[in-house]
């Protein structure tokens, strides 16, 4: 197997991972932390994938705008 199907795999069952800890977590704080986690992770498959345009505009729309509207929504 080469290196990039190996991090692949790693990253796909890292997101996996997070995205089942969202829902099985009953802290919402920690659902948040753990959302941002799965966020993060999908933007980062899509720069694996040689997709750069998606994987920013992952990083700016979903991990920036929707965590910050999720972090002020939890602190009020």
């Amino acid at each position: 197997m080469s290196l990039e199907a190996i991090l692949f795999a790693v990253l796909a069952s890292l997101v996996a991972v997070s995205a089942m800890a969202v829902v099985l977590t009953r802290n919402i704080v920690r659902s948040a932390v753990w959302l941002l986690f799965t966020l993060i992770g999908i933007s980062m498959l899509y720069f694996l994938l040689h997709a750069e345009f998606l994987g920013a505009a992952q990083l700016i729309v979903y991990v920036g705008g929707t965590m910050v509207l999720v972090i002020f929504g939890v602190m009020l």
